[in-house]
């Protein structure tokens, strides 16, 4: 297969899992969101710029909007917001790069792997479709994937304005701890968000009294099911996805979150998956929407974008085994892509030699069997760059060969 025919291939993939992508609005309010989606898609295949990702995100939150009365939809504004930050204040940090662009390359990704590898869709609808744990997924074609993949994969980065903000502050304080030269003891810095309990309180979402009876039967114990807070919240989906203790879990979490404040770092996931709850929160309960909505796909795509950074803590903590498909498919997935996705993210630091990737384009291959990566480097660039640290990465995260069996990812100058 040639180079040409490979980048063909993933928009061919991506164009074929539209093809048979249904989505309930179209079919049932004469809306045409699917449409709008495909057209964002393929501009963006054809310019991958600021610009043409921006499309990709506004057709799919226009899809799934949860309506209010609001002229903007505020999501829009959020993911706008975090790509002016990145962009203006990453060029204060040593080695900071788009995370915007990057997203919605991995909403790709993932789309053209649920496509081409039946072993991963049938571990997904087997998780996701399960009517004995959540009882309203979709019911159209492959639509239950593609909203709860577009939350996590669109969503995941969000929070990285906080990130960037503490590594600003940071190099900062250790250019004013330099002079004098033999001053040795460094300012620590720490970034907290105050009331940051009261932040993350969700009390629980009660159904429209018109659909209680219903909601009731399908849901007899929900309300001792899920917490009111975000960190629960986040620490049930992981505690039922790897047969874990949820005291030991919430515990770990609230450790984690105090060894960031101690050891001076900021978890973007972490935040990412509790802006993500707080604010659909809000939607599903002001709107009267069926509760279920919030606290199973949106829970699990928020405890997906947690978990994309959170799990090798996870694993170590627990003594767990390199992430099985079957107990959360849509964050192994996002680990997957997010991992993979290092071309055309433009670089914003300080410090151009930790640019590890100036990757300019790609060649993908994926099959039942096989996943194949090719990253193109600008000529005497990739003296820099060693893919098999990403892959050494992942095969510490995931257990790869429950979707293929065959992983390769390489490099290419020219």
């Amino acid at each position: 297969m040639t180079s040409e025919q490979r980048k063909t291939s993933f928009e061919q993939y991506v164009c074929f899992f539209f093809n048979d992508l249904e989505i309930y609005e179209d079919l049932n309010n004469n809306k045409e969101y699917k449409q709008e989606i495909i057209t964002a898609v393929r501009d963006f295949l054809k310019s991958a710029d600021v610009d043409s990702a921006y499309k990709v995100y506004e057709s799919f939150f226009k899809a799934y909007w949860i309506g209010t009365s609001e002229k903007e939809n505020p999501f829009l504004i959020l993911i706008e917001k975090m790509k002016n930050f990145e962009k203006l204040a990453g060029r204060l940090t040593s080695k900071q790069r788009d995370h915007y662009v990057h997203s919605a390359f991995v909403f790709l990704i993932g789309i053209a792997i649920y496509q081409q590898n039946s072993k991963y869709k049938k571990t997904f609808e087997e998780y996701a479709l399960c009517k004995n744990k959540y009882l309203n997924p979709y019911d159209t074609n492959n639509e239950e994937f593609f909203y709860r993949w577009g939350l996590a994969s669109l969503f995941h980065d969000i929070a990285y304005p906080l990130e960037i903000t503490l590594e600003q502050i940071k190099n900062y304080a250790n250019f004013i701890c330099s002079y004098p030269k033999e001053k040795t003891d460094n300012l620590k810095v720490t970034l907290e968000l105050c009331n940051f309990e009261e932040f993350i309180k969700l009390p629980t979402i009660n159904p429209d009294p018109k659909y209680e009876k219903d909601f009731m039967t399908k849901y007899p114990n929900y309300k001792e099911e899920f917490p009111s807070d975000a960190i629960g919240l986040l620490s049930k989906s992981i505690t039922t996805s790897f047969s874990l203790n949820f005291n030991e879990v919430n515990n770990n979490i609230n450790y984690f979150m105090k060894a960031m404040k101690e050891d001076n770092f900021i978890d973007h996931g972490l935040y990412s998956s509790v802006i993500m709850l707080r604010w659909y929160h809000y939607l599903v309960k002001s709107t009267k929407w069926n509760p279920a909505y919030f606290y199973y796909p949106i829970v699990d795509a928020a405890s997906a974008i947690f978990l994309h950074n959170y799990f090798g803590h996870l694993i170590k903590s627990f003594d767990l085994e390199p992430l099985h498909a079957k107990d959360h498919p849509v964050a192994y997935l996002l680990i997957l892509c997010d991992n993979l996705q290092e071309w055309k993210r433009e670089f914003y630091g300080q410090d151009s030699s930790k640019n590890k990737y100036p990757s300019t384009d790609f060649d993908i291959s994926i099959t039942d069997y096989k996943l194949e990566i090719i990253y193109k480097l600008p000529n005497s660039c990739s003296e820099y760059s060693d893919p098999s640290e990403i892959k050494e990465k992942v095969n510490k995260l995931l257990t790869i060969d429950d979707v293929f069996e065959e992983y390769n990812i390489s490099i290419k100058e020219g």
